[in-house]
């Protein structure tokens, strides 16, 4: 070809068309490369880390990869982090990966751990925008299933719903019992109890009422007070209402019909010492007034309190029970030992033996004095007086 052209050039004929030759690419010069270090593996702490050193590329390597641009760059990479072959050491990630380093919360889901696989534009310019809303799309998605966790999902409640069989009863609070006497229980009876709310240990100034409670606390000895309280009717309507000037005049016959009825279930003993005993009243009425005042006058007209706090504590006799015992012994009375005459101020208030820790107890003290005729009911002195002039005769 060198010949053809040279001829071409000096002589006349026509030039032919040259003919390209083909350029082989440039390849850069093989540079010595450096022999490669052997890793120093210790028997005793065989690691992985230690066989990668043996395969890691010398210091002096060069890169032959062609050089791109980098937008085009990263329009190339895909937003999910490639999958790392088991073995290789874990590196921080780097400037185009799109997956979070952040630790996601136990209670996320395993599809929350990943954001969203988003296509990504083809042209660089809107990148940050399509990578700004699938972060934006990931952080919601992820805040709505940590708001759900661990909510059952139900119907909508429009109100509360009552169970069947259910009143609004049921819902209230529960009714707080009083504190009452060691010798009340929720299982004593009815009767007892209202007894010990409403009469026992309120102050008594009526002769009537008096004698009333000496003859049923005489009758402890064969019958209880729950059983003694159940027939008190029927004591009134055999004593005639505890009038001492009327049971004072029963006969013979009268004592041994009282003392066959089984309702009472006294002896005839009792019954004729209950008539003794409505005698004396009259004459012990004639001399101080009346038989309340003979009574108070060993108080001093005030009622006793004390401060028991345990039932045991209560006594079954006391010193002053012991003198009015005496007193009345010498007067002619029957049945009224110590411990009877003890009962008798117990029930009729000359001593406030509730405890401490009962709600009667503060309300007795506070109850107003009948016997002068102050507080809410000023007329209960002048009831009392007149039954006292109809009933003594001197």
């Amino acid at each position: 070809m060198s010949s053809d052209s040279e001829t071409g050039k000096s002589g006349g004929a026509v030039p032919c068309r040259p003919v390209l030759q083909k350029t082989q690419p440039k390849v850069p010069p093989k540079l010595p490369m450096k022999p490669l270090l052997k890793a120093s593996i210790n028997p005793k702490s065989h690691s992985k880390q230690s066989v990668e050193l043996a395969t890691t590329t010398p210091e002096s390597s060069v890169d032959l990869s062609p050089k791109i641009a980098p937008k085009k760059l990263k329009a190339l990479i895909s937003p999910v982090a490639a999958k790392t072959p088991p073995g290789t050491p874990k590196s921080s990630p780097g400037p185009f990966s799109l997956s979070s380093t952040k630790k996601t919360p136990k209670c996320a889901t395993k599809s929350a751990i990943t954001p969203p696989s988003t296509p990504v534009p083809s042209s660089p310019g809107s990148l940050a925008a399509a990578m700004k809303s699938s972060k934006q799309e990931f952080h919601a998605q992820r805040r709505l299933r940590i708001s759900g966790y661990g909510r059952k999902p139900g119907s909508p409640k429009c109100g509360r719903i009552m169970p069947e069989g259910m009143t609004m009863a049921d819902f209230a609070p529960p009714v707080v019992e009083k504190k009452r006497c060691g010798w009340i229980t929720t299982q004593s009876d009815p009767a007892y109890i209202a007894y010990h709310d409403e009469e026992w240990g309120v102050p008594v100034y009526d002769q009537i009422m008096l004698f009333e409670l000496l003859v049923l606390v005489g009758a402890q000895a064969e019958l209880s007070w729950p059983t003694i309280l159940s027939k008190r009717e029927h004591f009134r309507a055999a004593f005639s209402g505890f009038d001492p000037a009327v049971v004072s005049n029963f006969n013979e016959k009268k004592i041994l019909s009282l003392a066959s009825d089984s309702n009472l279930s006294q002896p005839e003993a009792k019954i004729r010492g209950a008539v003794n005993n409505a005698k004396k009243i009259l004459e012990v009425a004639c001399e101080f007034g009346s038989f309340s005042s003979y009574l108070w006058s060993f108080v001093n007209h005030k009622p006793t309190a004390n401060k028991y706090r345990l039932p045991k504590q209560v006594p079954v006799k006391s010193p002053k029970s012991e003198a009015i015992s005496k007193d009345l012994v010498k007067r002619g009375f029957r049945f009224v030992g110590p411990t009877v005459v003890y009962s008798l101020m117990q029930a009729a208030g000359m001593i406030n033996d509730h405890l401490v820790q009962c709600f009667r107890h503060e309300e007795c003290l506070c109850l107003p004095d009948k016997s002068t005729g102050r507080g809410e009911k000023g007329e209960a002195q002048a009831v009392i007086l007149a039954r006292r002039d109809e009933v003594v005769v001197c």
